[in-house]
């Protein structure tokens, strides 16, 4: 709908024999669910040349030193220690796909793991709309003050403070956002 109301012209979108939405695109390209997206994107933009996505065809997100220097100021204060191996879990899956999460409990009991077996920070992320749904997940892993309740930063974090976080990670676990 979107898509329509740019008064673009030409408009270029997937098309599923499932979903309604192709019928607004002028032209239409087959989403293929076996390809990694990136294939699949290039297709649409008319670049398909037969290959397999590779980590080589792919660029990591850059963040701003500004970022790490915040991202060190945030887990400070939640008194982390820097030197101390990160995980990173998300429990969420954004409003369009809940049927996507994992449940709250689960990830709870991965986080105690996580902390008491492997030795590891666990944080918690999402967005401050998801922040009560991620505290499902840090009371699921149990009381504050036996080591293994994570910390949840949803919402505290801007799209840089994240990337400087998954870059620091030892181990991230998601759902499929």
């Amino acid at each position: 709908v979107v898509s329509v109301l740019t008064g673009a012209r030409r408009l270029a979108g997937f098309a599923s024999t499932r979903v309604w939405r192709g019928g607004f695109h002028d032209e239409r390209v087959p989403f293929n669910r076996y390809w990694h997206v990136a294939r699949n994107f290039r297709v649409l933009a008319g670049g398909e040349d037969g290959r397999n996505v590779t980590a080589a065809d792919l660029a990591p997100v850059r963040f701003e030193e500004s970022d790490e220097r915040a991202l060190s100021v945030l887990l400070a204060r939640h008194a982390l220690d820097p030197a101390r191996p990160l995980a990173v879990l998300n429990p969420n899956a954004g409003t369009l796909s809940l049927e996507r999460r994992w449940p709250p409990a689960r990830f709870g009991a991965l986080a105690r793991r996580l902390a008491l077996e492997d030795g590891l920070a666990v944080v918690l992320i999402g967005t401050a709309a998801e922040r009560e749904h991620t505290h499902g997940a840090a009371r699921a892993a149990g009381a504050p003050e036996d080591g293994a309740r994570p910390v949840n930063l949803a919402g505290e974090l801007t799209t840089g403070m994240l990337v400087a976080l998954l870059a620091r990670a030892a181990v991230v676990v998601t759902n499929d956002s």
